[in-house]
């Protein structure tokens, strides 16, 4: 029989296996990143016109990103997180603005202070002094000088239960009181 040479297997080379493996890895990983950060960046033109509720979801995703992310996926997530928050710090203002709005608005509808009784003053000065979140250096003038006019009807009206109550006095004793008055008007 011939013998038939046998040829040794061929030697593997480790280091471009050990490569190929390598880049293999690295190229599920980009594709599980990109996977991942794909269907929020195509949220990112949609965020201004989100809600509430899609937004603050939205933040919780993207605050608890996976360590997966590569560093450019990352920064796109970053990014976006960003975006979603300033649109939640917009929607906190109009929400804001609704409020102090409903707030103030009845103070808006009095045309005439004098009108009021002092149960509705009263009420109204309880209202204006429990405003529905902290107010900005404006909205306290605003309160504060609607607050005054309320203190002075109230003034007003204690003056005038005073003379109504004068009124039916006795005439000596409106004099007596009118005595007294003078005494205390020249200390």
């Amino acid at each position: 029989l011939e013998q038939e040479e046998i040829e040794p297997p061929p030697q593997w080379d480790l280091d471009a296996v050990y490569r190929a493996l390598i880049a293999e890895r690295v190229a599920i990983a980009r594709r599980r990143s990109a996977d991942w950060l794909r269907p929020r960046i195509e949220l990112k033109q949609s965020i201004a016109g989100l809600g509430r509720t899609a937004c603050a979801a939205l933040e919780v995703e993207l605050a608890a990103v996976p360590a997966y992310l590569s560093e450019s996926d990352l920064e796109g997530a970053t990014q976006l997180l960003t975006a979603v928050r300033r649109r939640l710090e917009e929607l906190d203002s109009v929400e804001r603005a609704a409020r102090i709005a409903r707030w103030q608005g009845p103070y808006m509808a009095i045309h005439d202070f004098a009108a009021l009784d002092r149960s509705t003053t009263e009420q109204h000065i309880l209202a204006l002094d429990a405003p529905p979140c902290p107010l900005l250096a404006a909205e306290q003038a605003w309160q504060r000088e609607i607050r005054n006019c309320l203190m002075a009807r109230l003034d007003q009206l204690g003056i005038d239960d005073l003379v109504v109550r004068i009124e039916h006095l006795s005439p000596p004793m409106r004099r007596a009181l009118f005595e007294r008055l003078a005494r205390l008007m020249t200390c």
